[in-house]
C-alpha cells in the first residue's frame, strides 16, 4: 500500500510540473526547474534489488532514477504506475498459495486480492 500511496503522489506530482519523472524540489519545498528534470536519470531502480549498489544510492539521496520493481516472471513495474504496483502485490499474494487459482484461495487472501484489483482501478 506504501508503494501505491508513493505511485499516486509520483503521478500528482508529474501532473503539477508537466513531466512524465518526477524529482525533488529544492529545500524550500518548491517545484524543480525544468532543467532539473530534464537532467534526471531515466535508468530503473528496482527496489527490489541489494541496497548497496549505485543506482539504488543515487535513488535514495539525489531522487535520480525510475522506482521500480519486477513481477514474478521478470516483467517491470515501475511505481509510477499504482495500477501496476497493485495487480503486483495481488499476484505476489496469488503466487503465496501454488496450484490454487482465483476462486479457490484462502478467503483472506482471496478478498485482499480482490480489494488491491479494486483499488487499482481508481484514478
Amino acid at each position: 500500500m506504501v508503494l501505491w500511496v508513493y505511485g499516486m503522489m509520483l503521478i500528482d506530482t508529474a501532473r503539477r510540473t508537466g513531466t512524465n519523472t518526477p524529482v525533488r524540489g529544492n529545500n524550500k519545498g518548491q517545484l524543480p526547474t525544468r532543467l532539473a528534470l530534464q537532467s534526471t536519470a531515466e535508468t530503473n531502480v528496482f527496489l527490489d534489488d541489494a541496497l548497496n549498489n549505485p543506482q539504488m544510492e543515487a535513488f535514495l539521496y539525489m531522487g535520480k532514477g525510475r522506482p521500480s520493481l519486477r513481477y514474478p516472471d521478470g516483467r517491470l513495474c515501475e511505481l509510477r504506475n499504482p495500477a501496476s504496483v497493485l495487480n503486483l502485490g495481488s499476484k505476489l499474494l496469488e503466487n503465496n498459495c501454488p496450484g490454487e487459482s482465483r476462486g479457490r484461495l484462502p478467503a483472506m487472501i482471496e478478498s485482499l486480492c480482490n480489494l488491491l484489483d479494486e483499488l487499482g482501478g481508481l484514478k
